[in-house]
């Protein structure tokens, strides 16, 4: 399914990831350091300033590959592919802040572990003068949580939670920033 918001286009793929490949991911994180990400506030971990690729030469990293091409193709952009990846792991009450992923043209997320409490992703229309045209032209736009959910959208495109808290006691979230394939 494409989305597109704000004149931007969103790719959002349910269940893409199975249940095993959920297994695999989470499994890549138990070997790897958690510590502080800038973006939260609150009980949090992330293997962000641990790997450059968490995924790197893993299926996972060419599934996801996989569609971020399709997704190129879709934006008339040259085709790109991962080159960072990470995971990020909240707890209750934390904050995913407001953020983007400048200068990345094509950034993604996949939720590994969700449920009815876990925070909404929240995109910001970046476009000031667009707004109350149509529902999906306000100013912010949500999308629940699924586990195994893909997400594909423009890394400068702002999101985070809209500083709603997570209520769920684990959140977990894989994430990934894309560059020109070569």
């Amino acid at each position: 399914m494409n989305l597109n918001i704000f004149c931007t286009k969103i790719k959002i793929i349910k269940n893409f990831f199975s249940q095993t490949e959920i297994n695999n991911a989470l499994d890549l994180l138990k070997n790897t350091k958690q510590e502080s990400h800038v973006e939260f506030i609150g009980n949090h971990t992330s293997s962000y300033y641990s790997f450059n690729n968490f995924l790197k030469n893993t299926n996972l990293e060419n599934k996801i590959n996989n569609e971020v091409l399709k997704y190129s193709a879709d934006c008339i952009l040259a085709p790109h592919k991962i080159y960072r990846s990470w995971i990020n792991v909240q707890k209750k009450d934390s904050v995913l802040k407001m953020h983007n992923h400048y200068p990345g043209l094509i950034s993604g997320i996949i939720w590994l572990k969700t449920d009815s409490d876990s925070s909404n992703l929240v995109f910001e229309n970046p476009n000031p003068f667009v707004k109350n045209i149509t529902k999906i032209d306000e100013q912010y736009f949500s999308i629940k949580p699924n586990q195994g959910t893909l997400i594909v959208f423009p890394g400068w495109l702002t999101h985070g939670s809209n500083y709603e808290k997570n209520k769920s006691e684990e959140r977990i979230v894989l994430s990934f920033n894309c560059t020109e394939a070569h």
